[in-house]
C-alpha cells in the first residue's frame, strides 16, 4: 500500500522563542526517553520524503519536522520547523526541493507535541542527517584517494635512430561558457542608505531597465523561517517579465537563493556564523538577507545591538556585497510595545549609519492607501482592533478595491496573502532601486 505524503502546513518557523512552562530544553536523558519514534527519508523526484512510526501516545498539537544546518540535535521550538502536520494519525510528509537543497549538512527530528504547551512532547525521533543536496540530489562527497607506491622505473631505452617521431595529439577546441546565469559582480551601498516601507510596494514605478539590471547584476542569498517566506510568496505571485526570479538564475532570471533560518532571539549568533561559512566556502551571492520571526517581540537593547554590529563587521569583512536589514513583523503590542521599541532601534541604526533597510513591520501597519492601524494593535495576520470590535485591514481593502490588480498568492505564512503581495513586489522595488545606484 502506498504511503500518501501530506501537505506542508507551514515552511521553517521559529515563531516561539520558548517552552512554555519549562525555561531550558529537556536534558539528553529525557530526550533519550522520548526517543520512541523512528524516522527515515529518500530522495525523491517530489523532493525529501520522510516517513516514521507512529508516535506512543497522539500529539494533541501535531507533528513537527524540525530541522538546523548548525544543531546536530535539534528540537522544537528553538529550532524551529519545516513542516507542520496538524491533528492525529499523520506519518509522513515530503519537504520539496526549493525548501530542501542546502550546502550544509540538515539534522532532521520529528516532534510529537501537546496542544497546550509547545514545551511538552509526546514523543521524539532520533536524528536524521541529508547531506547536501543540490539540484534535486545529494552533493557527491569527494572521497580520500590512496596514495600508490611509486613505480620502479623502467630502465631508459634509447629510440632508434630510424624510429618515426610520435604523432601530435590534436587538442580539442575549449567548451564556450555556459549562457545559464550572469556572474554577479562587487557592488556598492547607496551612500546614504536606504530604507524600503510601505510606501515603495508599486514596482510599475520602477524603471523596468532597472529591474533587468537587477536580475543581471544581483545574485541574492536570503536566510528565513515562515514569517520570512511571505517575502518570497509575494514574489512567486507575480513571477513573469520583468519580474523573473529562480534559483540559478537561469533565462536571465534573477538568482534568489533562500537557505532555513532567521535571526533568532536576544543576541543568537547562529545565522552570522552560517553566513560565514557560506561566504568563506565558496558562496557567491552579492546581496545578504536575514529575517526575523518571532525575535523581535521579546529581544531587548543589548540583543538588538549585537545583531546591529555584527551585520556591520559582516558588511567590513565582506566588502562589495550589499547587507540588508530588516524589522520585525507586528505582534498586537502597538505603538507602546516592545516589539516597536526594538523596531524603531533598527530604524535609527539605519538611518544614522546609511543602511539598507527592509522595513517589513511599515510594510504590514499599512494597507495599500496608507492607512495605518499600528495605533489600533495590528498584528501580523493584519488585524487590528477599533473601539472594541476586531477588523482586519488586508480583508477590509480587497473587499473596497475589487479591481486593484495586484497579484495575489495562493496563501502566505500566517498572514493575509495581499500582505506577502506587498512584501514581494516592496522587494523588487529594493532591488530595483539598489540596482540604479550600481555600474554596469
Amino acid at each position: 500500500m502506498k504511503t500518501k505524503l501530506l501537505p506542508l502546513v507551514c515552511a521553517l518557523c521559529t515563531c516561539l522563542p520558548a517552552m512554555a512552562g519549562k525555561k531550558t530544553p529537556p536534558s539528553a536523558e529525557e530526550i533519550r526517553a522520548l526517543e520512541t519514534i523512528s524516522l527515515s527519508y529518500r530522495v525523491s523526484s517530489s523532493g525529501l520524503e520522510f516517513s516514521w512510526s507512529p508516535a506512543n501516545a497522539e500529539p494533541s498539537g501535531g507533528i513537527k519536522l524540525t530541522c538546523s544546518e548548525t544543531n546536530p540535535q535539534p528540537l522544537y521550538p528553538q529550532d524551529g520547523y519545516i513542516a507542520w502536520l496538524p491533528g492525529t494519525g499523520k506519518t509522513s510528509c515530503v519537504v520539496p526541493f526549493d525548501k530542501a537543497m542546502s550546502n550544509q549538512t540538515r539534522h532532521y527530528r520529528v516532534c510529537s507535541v501537546h496542544k497546550d504547551d509547545h514545551g511538552r512532547y509526546v514523543a521524539l525521533s532520533r536524528v536524521v542527517s541529508v547531506p547536501p543536496l543540490s539540484g534535486g540530489a545529494p552533493v557527491a562527497q569527494a572521497e580520500p584517494v590512496p596514495s600508490k607506491p611509486e613505480p620502479k622505473a623502467s630502465p631508459k631505452v634509447e629510440p632508434k635512430a630510424d624510429a618515426p617521431p610520435a604523432p601530435k595529439v590534436k587538442e580539442s577546441p575549449a567548451a564556450p561558457p555556459s549562457q545559464s546565469a550572469a556572474t554577479p559582480g562587487v557592488l556598492r551601498r547607496p551612500s546614504g542608505g536606504l530604507v524600503v516601507g510601505h510606501g515603495s510596494t508599486d514596482p510599475s514605478k520602477v524603471p523596468v531597465p532597472n529591474i533587468e539590471k537587477a536580475r543581471r547584476m544581483f545574485h541574492v542569498w536570503y536566510g528565513h523561517t515562515s514569517h520570512g517566506s511571505q517575502i518570497t510568496s509575494g514574489m512567486q505571485a507575480m513571477n513573469r517579465a520583468p519580474f523573473l526570479y529562480n534559483r540559478d538564475g537561469s533565462g536571465g532570471a534573477l538568482r534568489y537563493e533562500e537557505t532555513g533560518g532567521d535571526l533568532g532571539h536576544s543576541g543568537d549568533l547562529g545565522w552570522e556564523r552560517s553566513t560565514r561559512r557560506y561566504l568563506d566556502g565558496g558562496g557567491k551571492a552579492n546581496v545578504i538577507m536575514w529575517s526575523w520571526c518571532g525575535g523581535c517581540s521579546d529581544n531587548n537593547p543589548e540583543g538588538v545591538r549585537a545583531y546591529l554590529e555584527r551585520m556591520d563587521r559582516l558588511e567590513r569583512d565582506y566588502p562589495g556585497r550589499i547587507f540588508i536589514y530588516m524589522t520585525g513583523h507586528l505582534d498586537g503590542t502597538g505603538a507602546s510595545g516592545n516589539l516597536h521599541k526594538v523596531n524603531e532601534q533598527i530604524r535609527e541604526y539605519c538611518r544614522s549609519h546609511g543602511k539598507v533597510l527592509f522595513d517589513f513591520a511599515d510594510i504590514e501597519s499599512h494597507d495599500p492607501s496608507g492607512n495605518s492601524f499600528l495605533d489600533l494593535r495590528a498584528d501580523d495576520g493584519c488585524n487590528y482592533v477599533r473601539d472594541g470590535r476586531r477588523g482586519n485591514w488586508a480583508k477590509e481593502w480587497i473587499a473596497a478595491n475589487p479591481d486593484h490588480g495586484i497579484a495575489l498568492p495562493g496563501s502566505a505564512a500566517h498572514t493575509h496573502p495581499l500582505n506577502g503581495a506587498l512584501k514581494g513586489r516592496a522587494f523588487w522595488v529594493l532591488l530595483g532601486q539598489l540596482a540604479a545606484g550600481q555600474g554596469e
